[in-house]
C-alpha cells in the first residue's frame, strides 16, 4: 500500500511503541540496520552514525569562592539565620552541621512523590532553602552537553536551559536505587549532576541503557583535586536512562542538580553539512541509497525506529502529541530527522504497532484504552 506516501521515494522516521495501555507510553526503538546491510552496504554508514551517545561526563576547574554555599539554619528560630561553608575545603563538622538543615530526600513515583528510606536514603535542600556562588555558564560544561547530547550536528543548534533543582547530600549509607528522572515538563531531556570536591568513598553513578552499563565514579575523579584548585565532577544524562547511586562508603557525597531543558527550537546556524562528522556520514549513506535505482525502483517506505525514549501525553499530565515531538528529537534522532529533511526526503513521524492478527500498523496517534485495540481509518496497516 502507498497512499501514506505523498512522493515516490519518502523517507519516515517511525517509533515503536511497546506497552501502549500503560498510563505513561514511550516511544521507545533501536537502530536495527544490521539486517539491513545486507539489503545495501550504505547502511553499515548510517549505522556507524547512529550510535547512541547516553550521557556525558568529565571533570572542570572552578574558582575556591563557586563552591560557597549559604543555607538557611535549621536549629534557630530565626528565619533570617544563614550558615556559610565552602565546599572545597569543608570540615566534618561542616557537613554535619549542613545535613542538620537538611530535609530527608524523596523521589517521583509516576505522579506521585514518595519517601521511602529503602529506596532512596539521602539528604536535600530545596533551591529556596541555598544559595550557591557556582556559576554554570561561565564553565564549558553546557557547551560539552550540547555537543554531545543535543546537536551532535555542528552547523545546527538549539539552546539548552539549565534550571537549579536542588542540593543532595549523601553521607555515609546513603544510596538511591536504580530509577528514572520524571520529565517535569515537555522541553525537558535530561539532567545534569554537579559533584563537588568533598572527601567521600563510594557513591558511584551507574547509568543503564538497554543491557548497557556505565559508572561514573566522582570519588576518584576528585581524588587528587586541592582547595587551592578546586575541580568539580559533572555527568549529565537524558532523562530516560535508568541509573542508581551506590552506597556511600565514607565522608559525604554532595551534589548539586539540573534539570536540562530546549529553551529555544529555532536553529541559530543556517543548515551546512561538513566535510566530517556523522551528519555528513548519514547523509552521505543515504544518497547513496537515492543514486541506486535497484533501491526501492518503485519507490517505499524507509523507516527508522527511535533510539530514545519520549513520554507521550497519554492519560498523564506531561508529555508530546507525536505531531509535536519532532522539535524536541535526541541527539542521533534528531540527526536522521535532519539529514532526510535536508535530502529533500518527506519525513513523518508515527507510531508502529503490531496488532492482534500479526499485521503492522503506523499510527499518527497512540491508541488509547478506550479504542479496545481498534484502529482508525487514519492508521496505515504495512503489508
Amino acid at each position: 500500500m502507498t497512499r501514506y506516501l505523498k512522493s515516490p521515494r519518502a523517507g519516515q522516521t517511525f517509533g515503536s511503541e511497546k506497552g501502549y495501555k500503560r498510563s505513561f507510553p514511550l516511544i521507545r526503538g533501536h537502530y536495527d540496520l544490521a539486517i539491513m546491510s545486507a539489503v545495501h552496504p550504505a547502511f553499515d554508514q548510517i549505522r556507524s552514525a547512529l550510535i547512541k551517545e547516553s550521557y556525558t561526563s568529565g571533570i572542570c576547574e572552578v574558582d575556591t569562592e563557586q563552591c560557597g554555599l549559604y543555607y538557611r539554619n535549621r536549629s534557630t528560630d530565626n528565619a533570617e539565620s544563614l550558615s556559610y561553608l565552602n565546599l572545597a575545603a569543608a570540615t566534618d563538622d561542616e557537613i554535619s552541621h549542613l545535613i542538620s538543615s537538611c530535609d530527608a530526600a524523596p523521589f517521583g513515583r509516576g505522579t506521585e512523590t514518595v519517601m521511602d528510606s529503602t529506596y532512596r536514603k539521602a539528604h536535600k535542600l530545596d533551591v529556596s532553602q541555598f544559595g550557591m556562588a557556582f556559576d554554570l555558564a561561565s564553565t564549558p560544561i553546557l557547551n560539552k552537553i550540547s555537543q554531545d547530547l543535543v546537536d551532535m550536528k555542528v552547523s545546527v543548534k538549539r539552546a539548552v536551559r539549565a534550571e537549579r533543582y536542588k542540593l543532595n547530600v549523601y553521607d555515609k549509607g546513603s544510596f538511591f536505587k536504580a530509577h528514572q528522572d520524571t520529565p517535569r515538563a515537555e522541553n525537558m531531556f535530561g539532567s545534569l549532576v554537579i559533584v563537588f570536591p568533598t572527601p567521600h568513598e563510594g557513591g558511584t553513578l551507574i547509568l543503564r541503557d538497554e543491557g548497557v552499563e556505565w559508572s561514573f565514579d566522582a570519588a576518584q575523579l576528585l581524588d587528587s583535586v586541592t582547595s587551592e584548585t578546586p575541580k568539580v565532577a559533572y555527568v549529565a544524562f537524558y532523562s530516560d536512562l535508568e541509573h542508581e547511586v551506590m552506597p556511600v562508603v565514607s565522608g559525604s557525597r554532595v551534589t548539586l542538580t539540573y534539570n536540562l531543558y530546549f529553551d529555544n527550537m529555532a536553529t541559530v546556524v543556517a543548515p551546512v553539512f561538513t566535510s566530517q562528522g556523522k551528519d555528513h556520514a548519514i547523509k552521505d549513506g543515504l544518497q547513496q541509497l537515492l543514486a541506486d535505482t535497484t533501491f526501492l525502483p518503485n519507490g517505499g517506505l524507509l523507516g527508522f525506529t527511535l533510539s530514545h525514549s519520549y513520554p507521550l501525553r497519554h492519560d498523564a499530565p506531561v508529555g508530546y502529541t507525536v505531531s509535536e515531538l519532532l522539535p524536541y528529537l535526541k541527539g542521533s534522532d534528531a540527526l536522521i530527522y535532519s539529514a532526510c529533511r535536508e535530502l529533500g526526503l518527506e519525513v513523518q513521524l508515527n507510531v508502529h504497532y503490531t496488532a492482534d492478527n500479526g499485521g503492522t500498523y503506523l499510527s499518527t496517534t497512540p491508541l488509547d484504552d478506550d479504542d479496545n485495540g481498534e484502529y482508525s481509518d487514519d492508521d496505515v496497516f504495512i503489508e
